[in-house]
């Protein structure tokens, strides 16, 4: 017999990949009661897109205010990341890992993945990826110029969206 579904879960449950449903309020809820993200990381690896990705940005929302909260399945997350081919699941994947403390392999690994996500069919996943490749850049130096590489290329190549972020990133890195 099936566990039965968390009340949480059920709120997050559509049909409408536009919608991030009620993904704000379970935040919320997860924010109150920590404890309660153990509900919510198992239906990440679940076959249903809608529910996948609403999940992915509940928890990302959680991260921003309360990564601790998070850190305890950013192994999950990496092999989700290197795993998946859903954009709106990505580029919530892509948020999450920048917010995370990685070690230097995960970190190798992160780059790896953004790579990937930068020859995406989604400018979305493409802009969230460079972004992400430039945070993993800041926090270990030895990724510096191949992310400096990425970004002048996005500038020169990218769609509109690319080449605003990059703009908007190399004016972060002199600030």
């Amino acid at each position: 017999m099936p566990s039965p579904e968390s009340a949480l879960i059920a709120r997050l449950r559509g049909s409408d990949r536009r919608s991030i449903g009620a993904s704000n309020a379970v935040a919320a809820a997860i924010r109150r009661n920590p404890g309660r993200v153990s509900e919510l990381v198992p239906a990440l690896f679940c076959d249903d897109p809608v529910l996948r990705m609403r999940v992915a940005d509940a928890l990302e929302k959680v991260c921003r205010h309360s990564p601790s909260i998070i850190q305890p399945y950013r192994s999950a997350l990496l092999r989700l990341a290197s795993d998946s081919d859903q954009p709106e699941f990505q580029w919530h994947l892509a948020q999450l890992l920048r917010q995370l403390t990685l070690t230097p392999a995960q970190r190798r690994r992160v780059v790896v993945c953004m790579q990937v996500y930068l020859v995406s069919s989604s400018a979305i996943v493409r802009t969230e990826a460079l972004t992400t490749l430039a945070a993993m850049a800041r926090l270990d130096p030895r990724l510096g110029a191949g992310a400096r590489r990425l970004i002048d290329d996005r500038l020169a190549r990218g769609s509109a969206a690319e080449r605003a972020r990059a703009r908007q990133l190399l004016r972060e890195q002199t600030d």
